[in-house]
């Protein structure tokens, strides 16, 4: 009898085993593929993508290109996610057209498709999160006009021409200071100028615009690299130049600190990623979601508020 027991419950043992072994082999496997793998932003929202991997149990994988202008690798991880099995993809597309043919082809495939902070220009995905970026550019517009009196010369430096939420945060700043600041003109309204995502090639731009326009009020940086360009440009220059730009880091938040910039849009980058992959993942689950887009929120920081505790969490260094 005491044998027979010792099977049985042996043989339960084994199933069970065999049960979790097979769950574990089932799990949903889900990809999360960002833009930039040495941009702290980017690097919070691939930590929000696996959190949510760790909450709610299934599988990630995690890929993201060395730069932002790695268009072409981009697709490639795309390609590489369908290959692999992939039942959910959670995408920051480096640009609003190239992705397209791509993302078609994920979604006729079956493969649910989540965007975060930026969307393809065609319907092909499920659900985004993103900020409200003509919004966002609209308010740091409001910033910088107050902060020259409403009047003189600025600047727009984008940071990826193809990029749509530096398009958008562009257009917010430029539609803001066109229709309700009249003296105050945006010199490259009609000319976007590009520092591919570089720090350096920013600080050069910015610094031939100071030199060819000496009554030059204001610069507006759109993301980080940009930002922080410019901030340094106007630095060596001397120029009384007001800079306003997006994201945050050890350098630009001193700055800010500092008075150097006026103020930094900051965005919620771990919700965008926690909740794309979340979302990616319930979509493959058989959850009905409707398609959209879904507004994370933002904050301008300022010298004034930056140390306010519901800014200084969003403030990345």
């Amino acid at each position: 009898m005491k044998r027979v027991l010792v099977l049985f419950l042996t043989l339960v043992l084994v199933l069970a085993m065999v049960g979790v072994a097979n769950a574990e082999s089932e799990k949903i496997l889900i990809y999360y593929i960002g833009r930039d793998a040495n941009s702290l932003f980017w690097q919070t929202c691939n930590a929000g993508a696996e959190q949510a991997a760790e909450d709610l149990g299934f599988e990630l994988k995690s890929l993201n290109p060395q730069a932002e202008s790695d268009i072409n690798g981009q697709i490639d991880m795309v390609v590489s996610a369908m290959n692999a099995g992939a039942k959910g993809i959670a995408l920051s597309p480096l640009d609003t057209k190239a992705l397209i043919s791509t993302c078609k082809e994920v979604m006729d495939a079956g493969i649910k498709l989540t965007m975060i902070d930026s969307v393809v220009a065609s319907e092909d995905y499920d659900v985004a999160f993103r900020t409200d970026n003509f919004a966002a550019g609209a308010a740091s517009a409001q910033h910088v006009a107050e902060a020259i009196n409403g009047e003189g010369k600025v600047f727009v430096l984008t940071a990826v021409s193809g990029a749509e939420s530096c398009n958008l945060r562009d257009q917010g700043f430029i539609s803001e200071m066109t229709e309700n600041w009249p003296n105050i003109e945006v010199i490259n309204a009609n000319e976007q100028v590009n520092c591919n995502n570089d720090v350096n090639q920013a600080m050069s731009i910015v610094t031939d615009v100071l030199a060819a326009n000496p009554d030059l009020k204001g610069v507006f940086g759109d993301n980080l690299y940009a930002c922080k360009g410019a901030a340094v440009a106007v630095q060596e220059s001397g120029m009384d130049v007001v800079v306003s730009g997006f994201d945050s880091d050890t350098d630009v938040n001193t700055m800010l600190e500092e008075g150097s910039i006026l103020s930094l849009t900051q965005q919620r980058p771990f919700t965008m990623g926690y909740e794309a992959v979340a979302t990616a993942y319930k979509l493959a689950m058989g959850e009905e979601i409707e398609h959209g887009i879904v507004d994370t929120g933002f904050a301008v920081a300022t010298k004034e508020n930056m140390h306010d505790p519901e800014i200084e969490e969003l403030m990345l260094s």
